[in-house]
């Protein structure tokens, strides 16, 4: 599985100072986009547990919350890619207990969200040892 990451400088540039603080670190090439960890120059393993998935969504959603209309498709854009990692993601960097809160936090921040039921079964399999995620992975 391949997933682009790509920095959103465009529209932090364009939305106005405040909301550059919120989501400049979001933009950084250094941090790949989201919370993927690349290993070799085509995948990458994620760094569940951190909070940061969850974290990034928020700043998204508050995004178009703030800015009805505005740069809707790149955020979206954004959005779906938090929801890929948490729903599709195999190769975990840590432990499965990290992505079982990371999980679990996502669910309890967000009960109406449209990926909800995705995740929920996610967590289900992962509970139930049915999860095809590798903890302490080494993709490639």
């Amino acid at each position: 599985m391949h997933m682009n990451f790509r920095p959103f400088v465009i529209t932090i540039a364009l939305v106005g100072f405040g909301t550059i603080r919120g989501l400049a670190k979001l933009s950084t090439a250094d941090q790949a986009a989201v919370d993927a960890y690349r290993k070799t120059d085509y995948s990458g393993c994620t760094r569940f547990g951190t909070m940061s998935l969850v974290e990034t969504y928020r700043a998204w959603v508050d995004f178009q919350r703030r800015f009805p209309g505005r740069y809707a498709a790149g955020a979206k854009k954004e959005t779906d890619v938090v929801i890929e990692h948490l729903t599709v993601s195999m190769c975990a960097c840590g432990d499965l207990v990290s992505v079982e809160n990371e999980l679990q936090r996502f669910l309890r921040t967000f009960p109406t969200s449209s990926a909800r039921a995705k995740v929920a079964q996610r967590l289900q399999a992962l509970r139930a040892r049915r999860s095809d995620i590798r903890a302490s992975c080494v993709s490639g």
